[in-house]
């Protein structure tokens, strides 16, 4: 990839599907997923506002995911469909590294961290067709998980920031290790019912339970459809959700297990959607979500930086909220006639936004300046995508697909004068206030060429797939190098972080 002279991860995936009618009401299907990548680093740096102090980093990241499960299909009557599956899974993950100064005493940080995440599920789920105007859906899910967990970080001091440390703040570590396990339990019911010809709704109540954090709610919600004259569809829905802390989330395996409540969001929506002659769909929904009191969160405000250890970063906080919103509008086109050309549209504006109760900064000292109210770190106010589809043959297919969306909001940096311990003045970096500017807009062509091979045993497609075609420069934050002006005098020169260029991928997929 050649990004800010890193080496090249390495990463995999592999897929498969095997389906078998046991009997003629009773379909099984078998499915396999397994990923897996990995980053290594180990060679001599610089670091520094100039870059230029000697250091040797090292780095040995892993991930993995592996997960199998079983679907049996019933048809127990022509009313009455009944899916049950069983599963299981394990989530790895494998974090080490450091950094030493090579020319002088001292280390910069070190990491080490793995995380074992072990899945068990049975889930089922009923269609129940009551009468032409009356469907019922019902079910449960039921998940056992133990995560298995070392945690250790510590950070000698911030390298761009030459200032004394007279409290002893460094160094800041971090350790925590051990093993988390609990049952989660979530069960569904929901009616459709179609009241009177143009008007259907449809009432459902969730139960969710977890173990480890001793939640115990409920969540309803309620939509309706209505037939209008036209032709179109209108669509009005509202609903509560809760999302339960995650038993592997490091906010609390850093603080010994302290598990935040479930957070719970409310949303309404609206929308409506019309065909018109032609296949051409276009499909309008407005919506409003609030959040209340959602837990704690790590971030780098450094705008989500390509870093291999973020969380040993001086940019790293964590941010108490008071509440959260989003609403915003969105619009889609789809043509496709299952012709040799198809297209799809969409545009969305938006508005995310955060109430802040606190930030407390981990690995510097110093006081973040932030307001009461903000936008989100992934607002993007537009956004739009377009896929244009061309198949000149039953066995060729292009794909272009364009991305766009303004950009989210950033966090700069500002010049500070201090002193160093052997009393000579120095430049050190302070953030502005949290969030106060935005990055420059993103914007991105893909192209995907996929050929499809007939054979004896089954379908292969084969693909080659470019991203970021134009080989543009997507800023996703930006850094800082001391330089010297012509007067003599000193300051920070900013400079871009960029996400990927043109990258290339190929790959293959058979239906048997």
């Amino acid at each position: 990839m050649n990004l800010n002279d890193l080496p090249a991860p390495v990463y995999y995936d592999v897929f498969s599907k095997l389906t078998w009618e046991i009997a003629p009401a009773h379909q099984l299907a078998v499915r396999l997923l397994h990923a897996g990548d990995s980053f290594e680093v180990d060679e001599f740096a610089t670091t520094g506002f100039q870059d230029t102090i000697d250091t040797h980093e090292t780095a040995n990241n892993s991930y993995g995911n592996s997960y199998t499960w079983a679907t049996l299909t019933s048809t127990l009557s022509p009313a009455v469909v009944v899916e049950t599956m069983v599963s299981a899974g394990l989530v790895t993950r494998e974090r080490d590294g450091a950094e030493v100064f090579t020319e002088i005493p001292g280390s910069i940080y070190s990491v080490g961290k793995s995380r074992d995440l072990s899945l068990y599920g049975l889930k089922q789920d009923w269609l129940i067709e009551a009468s032409p105007s009356l469907l019922w859906q019902l079910g449960f899910d039921l998940r056992r998980q133990e995560a298995d967990y070392r945690l250790q970080s510590l950070v000698w001091q911030d390298p761009n920031d030459p200032s004394e440390d007279p409290l002893g703040y460094y160094p800041v570590q971090t350790a925590a290790q051990g093993k988390e396990s609990g049952t989660l339990l979530g069960a569904y019911a929901a009616n459709r019912l179609r009241l009177i010809d143009p008007l259907t709704v449809e009432v459902g109540l969730r139960y969710d339970r977890a173990s480890h954090t001793d939640d115990s709610d409920f969540s309803p919600r309620l939509s309706t459809m209505i037939d209008l004259p036209s032709g179109s569809l209108l669509r009005l829905g509202w609903g509560q959700y809760r999302q339960i802390h995650d038993i592997h989330d490091e906010t609390a395996l850093n603080a010994g297990g302290r598990y935040a409540p479930s957070e719970l969001s409310t949303q309404w929506t609206a929308g409506i959607e019309h065909v018109f002659a032609g296949a051409t769909g276009v499909r309008v929904e407005v919506y409003h979500k609030y959040s209340d009191n959602p837990r704690p969160v790590y971030r780098n405000w450094v705008a989500g930086a390509l870093d291999v250890f973020p969380e040993t970063n001086e940019d790293l906080i964590l941010v108490d909220l008071l509440e959260t919103t989003a609403r915003g509008i969105e619009t889609y086109v789809n043509h496709d006639r299952g012709g040799r050309l198809a297209l799809r549209g969409s545009y969305a504006f938006a508005l995310a936004r955060e109430r802040l109760r606190r930030i407390e900064n981990i690995n510097a000292p110093d006081l973040i300046d932030f307001a009461a109210e903000n936008d989100t770190p992934r607002d993007q106010r537009h956004a739009a995508n377009l896929d244009l589809i061309w198949r000149p043959s039953s066995a060729w297919t292009v794909n272009l697909a364009f991305a766009y969306h303004s950009g989210w909001p950033s966090t700069l940096a500002t010049t500070e004068e201090i002193v160093r311990p052997d009393g000579e003045t120095d430049l050190a970096s302070r953030p502005e206030q949290l969030y106060s500017s935005r990055l420059p807009s993103y914007q991105r062509l893909d192209v995907r060429l996929t050929r499809r091979y007939r054979t004896a045993r089954g379908d292969v497609r084969v693909f080659l797939e470019l991203i970021n075609l134009a080989n543009r420069e997507n800023v996703f934050a930006y850094d800082y190098e001391k330089q010297t002006a012509s007067d003599g005098t000193q300051f920070l020169a900013r400079d871009n972080e960029s996400w990927f260029p043109l990258l290339a991928s190929i790959g293959m997929s058979w239906t048997w």
